[in-house]
């Protein structure tokens, strides 16, 4: 079987990531003989390049010409005049002539679906990882709408993922089907465990007494940084902040937030800039919160629950709940910071609903969340595809 994967880009971030760790599993599970077209080049390109062929169309930018030309691709015109020239330029005939099927990795690819002019009889697969404002954000109302043109079978991460694309692009909910990603409990545990906890606690000047507060993520408005904030000085302001360490991983340090976030270090607040090892920081939290206003479903969930670590979410972000909702943390109905403030307190006060919680995310992600069952579920989707195609 030979597929084509296409990625809006090969930079660490989360939907490249999934979709590296979905093409190796259907490679080294299934025999799926893989090559990649990448839009935007990155930290990722030799990672894939271990699996198949990879295309890379524009690469990261070395000079002020290819700085124009990148920053031209986050414009629905500037991709279509520039993609269709490099199209044109890298993509042969040959690189399509022997594909079964495509696995398009988020609704952003959308005009390259198209200029690709794939003959019918190859289906498609997009993976939608987005909900509406990311979606807006990050394509835009014609990609999408080529996306799904082009596209004749979708998975989406999340139930909150599929109820977007039913309600706001009148897709047949037949056409979708819910598969989240998935992690790799093994690794994750001995990336963890690499750095003891209690040279960190030593490190951080962390008290034994003192509870963890965690996040993560890309700071912004969209991950809730500014609710993150709040939370930490209405904690202060209560006079019991003192009792919490407020641990947010993930950022570039060039991010106006994640550099706002370093000048609060007086209020027991930390931030880690992005690592390929965050588990060492995440084993540190006693609490994981996901501050996200949207979020279609993040993999730091999943990862924060497998180590045991009880998530509080905000019901209309998106899909966390799908998993806290088994059992493993605290859904808010709407976001509140009182609402989090008293969660958290419970949590502290009351150890054993804690550890209750915490370990029960264990055993839902073991469950069903791991790379034992999720590439499964692909393969046979995309078998499915091809046999109905």
């Amino acid at each position: 079987m030979n597929i084509l994967f296409i990625s809006h880009s090969a930079d660490l971030t989360g939907a490249p990531l999934a979709l590296y760790k979905i093409s190796r599993e259907l490679h080294t599970k299934y025999g799926v003989n893989s090559k990649f077209i990448i839009r935007n080049g990155g930290i990722l390109e030799s990672k894939f390049s271990k699996i198949g062929k990879v295309i890379v169309l524009l690469n990261k930018p070395t000079n002020i010409f290819t700085f124009i030309l990148f920053f031209l691709t986050k414009t629905q015109l500037g991709r279509k005049l520039i993609y269709k020239t490099i199209v044109r330029r890298k993509i042969k005939a040959r690189d399509i002539d022997n594909v079964d099927l495509v696995i398009n990795n988020t609704s952003t690819n959308g005009e390259l679906l198209k200029l690709l002019q794939l003959p019918e009889q190859i289906p498609v697969i997009t993976r939608v990882a987005e909900l509406e404002s990311m979606i807006n954000k990050q394509a835009g109302k014609n990609s999408i709408k080529q996306t799904i043109k082009y596209s004749n079978i979708f998975i989406a991460v999340s139930e909150s993922v599929k109820n977007n694309l039913i309600n706001n692009y009148n897709i047949n909910e037949n056409s979708i089907h819910v598969i989240p990603s998935f992690i790799y409990p093994k690794q994750i545990t001995e990336m963890a465990n690499s750095v003891e906890a209690d040279s960190l606690r030593k490190k951080f000047n962390i008290d034994k007494r003192t509870l963890v507060v965690g996040s993560s993520g890309s700071p912004g408005l969209i991950k809730g940084t500014d609710l993150f904030i709040q939370t930490v000085k209405m904690l202060h302001k209560h006079g019991i902040g003192k009792k919490y360490l407020f641990l947010w991983v993930g950022g570039n340090k060039s991010n106006k937030w994640f550099k706002q976030l370093l000048k609060l270090r007086n209020l027991n607040i930390i931030a880690i800039p992005y690592t390929e090892n965050p588990y060492v920081y995440f084993n540190l939290f006693d609490i994981f919160i996901l501050f996200s206003r949207e979020d279609s479903f993040p993999n730091v969930c999943m990862e924060n629950a497998y180590l045991g670590k009880p998530i509080i979410c905000f019901n209309e972000s998106g899909g966390a709940k799908e998993l806290v909702n088994k059992g493993c943390g605290i859904t808010l109905d709407k976001v509140d910071i009182n609402e989090v403030i008293r969660s958290i307190t419970l949590l502290q006060q009351n150890k054993e609903l804690l550890y209750k919680l915490g370990n029960k995310g264990t055993e839902i992600i073991k469950a069903g969340y791991t790379q034992s069952q999720i590439p499964g579920k692909i393969h046979k989707l995309i078998q499915e595809t091809l046999k109905n195609n």
